[in-house]
């Protein structure tokens, strides 16, 4: 298993940092975690990542293996695209990056590095939000992935969130969830989605905008992480469906899955 930590500016207080070290230390078997700092201008001594101290208060095995990798990004290049390329030839299972989920005028003008990078990988990103809440506590290292909603479009998209969901509890080193599968929009009923092993499964169908209605089902239900499914930059629907993004993460404050829709487990 390997975990890329994205990231602009390395610090190891960071959730990213903190989620990515979490989910490799639960893992069953042997996992990896590569920090990929991104810098402009000149190459920064940038620190080397400091799980051990994480792991020590944590009372977690320290053999995990963590090592970092510094990209160059020249002042003309887009932070964004030295991302995709360090996550393209480092082949990771999974991206961690944090997101400030930006909304209104600041989205348009800064738009969403965390967003533009998850659009254009092959493999889950998991974005979490500067000012949400995490499934891992920084102080003990407990993990808390009990509850898991996962925002549906079509069928085939809700069974490829669910599936990418039921992984990700796997790769924490959990057995079972309660997964809610939320369709937003009009139709007759919400499809039947297939369980994996481990998992308990409902479905509910709500009206209304579905930034408001992740962030009033979170706030009822209290989810530990979201998850959606991308289509690919290329796909007016996914423009469209990607639009919401920053503002889901933004309205619920909570970690986002973002799961490509030709993703494998």
């Amino acid at each position: 298993m390997l975990i890329a930590h994205a990231t602009e500016h390395f610090d190891e207080t960071d959730s990213s940092f903190i989620h990515a070290i979490g989910l490799a230390a639960a893992h069953r078997t042997s996992a990896e975690v590569v920090t990929l700092h991104i810098t402009q201008g000149l190459p920064e001594a940038a620190p080397a990542p400091r799980a051990a101290s994480l792991l020590e208060r944590w009372k977690a095995p320290p053999a995990l293996s963590v090592s970092q990798r510094v990209h160059e990004c020249a002042g003309h290049d887009d932070i964004a695209d030295e991302l995709i390329a360090a996550c393209g030839s480092l082949r990771p299972d999974l991206v961690i990056m944090s997101t400030h989920a930006r909304t209104g005028l600041l989205r348009v003008l800064a738009g969403s590095v965390a967003e533009a990078v998850a659009r254009n990988l092959q493999v889950p990103a998991l974005l979490l939000p500067v000012r949400g809440r995490g499934f891992i506590d920084a102080e003990s290292g407990s993990l808390d992935l009990t509850r898991l909603l996962v925002l549906g479009g079509s069928e085939s998209d809700a069974q490829r969130g669910i599936d990418a969901a039921a992984w990700l509890v796997h790769v924490a080193g959990r057995n079972s969830a309660e997964l809610m599968v939320l369709h937003v929009g009009s139709g007759t009923h919400a499809p039947a989605p297939r369980a994996p092993e481990g998992m308990q499964i409902r479905s509910e169908r709500r009206l209304g905008e579905l930034d408001q209605v992740a962030a009033a089902v979170t706030e009822d239900w209290q989810p530990a992480l979201l998850v959606m499914v991308s289509h690919g930059h290329d796909e007016l629907r996914d423009v469209l469906w990607s639009s919401h993004t920053e503002r889901v993460l933004h309205a619920a404050a909570r970690p986002l899955l973002w799961v490509p829709a030709t993703w494998k487990p």
